[in-house]
């Protein structure tokens, strides 16, 4: 069943989306002192952090699955109730596109699916890893809106900080990455550049453009706030070829 357990029902965002939105907020307004020590340190030392057993057969339900139709992926990581993931679907129609959260209680609001769309409960981390491992042939790899940790300290939250980010860059041909937080966006351009991956792009949206045509809840909410909204792209190397 494509939507992997969460409950099929016609969308409509909640209210709240409707509010206005406050930026975050933090006393860091450049990048990172230490943003290409921490992101070296992770090149160095691959995670070793045994993945969890939930995302592990999550991950095998959905590989065994997708495997019976082959077609090139569209992963939508951290896709909350599968907003974007449904309208990834209609701009991706002769793809596979893959949600994946954490939360259930973000999957069981999820409007009905289209035939070409899956959403997975798991943890992002593992499920990189996971894609990797098997090789997934990802056309296109969005990261959304994600939890910006604005404050200084928690660097290390933040995926480009993470130990898990050389794992990210290889999951995806290309990868975008939408923030309405401008410093999130300069140090995940930054960190980009520092792991050579190639065509790196960091722009601000169109926010009229993005009003006409959001791409997920949280875009549309804080483009109608009045956020200034940035994207960053990027093309992924070529991968090395695997050993016989």
């Amino acid at each position: 069943m494509p939507s992997d357990g969460a409950k099929s029902q016609t969308f409509q965002p909640k209210a709240s989306m409707a509010h206005t939105s406050r930026l975050p907020t933090s006393a860091q307004v450049e990048i990172h002192p230490k943003l290409e020590q921490c992101v070296k340190a992770h090149l160095s030392k691959p995670w070793q952090q045994p993945i969890h057993a939930h995302t592990q057969a999550a991950f095998e339900k959905v590989h065994k699955q997708l495997s019976q139709t082959p077609k090139p992926i569209v992963l939508d990581s951290g896709c909350g109730t599968g907003w974007a993931s449904v309208e990834l679907a209609k701009r991706y129609p002769d793809h596979w596109v893959v949600g994946v959260d954490r939360s259930i209680d973000r999957l069981s609001r999820a409007p009905t699916l289209p035939a070409n769309v899956y959403l997975i409960r798991a943890e992002l981390g593992d499920f990189w890893r996971l894609i990797r491992q098997a090789s997934w042939p990802v056309a296109t790899h969005y990261v959304l809106y994600p939890n910006p940790y604005p404050k200084a300290r928690h660097l290390k939250r933040r995926w480009h900080g993470h130990p898990v980010w050389p794992d990210l860059l290889t999951v995806g041909e290309r990868l975008v990455m939408r923030t309405n937080a401008q410093v999130y966006a300069l140090e995940w351009a930054q960190a980009l550049n520092l792991c050579q991956q190639k065509n790196v792009d960091h722009r601000e949206l169109n926010c009229d453009e993005v009003r006409r045509h959001p791409l997920s809840a949280f875009e549309k909410k804080y483009a109608a706030s009045g956020h200034a909204l940035f994207e960053v792209t990027s093309q992924r190397p070529d991968l090395p070829s695997p050993q016989a």
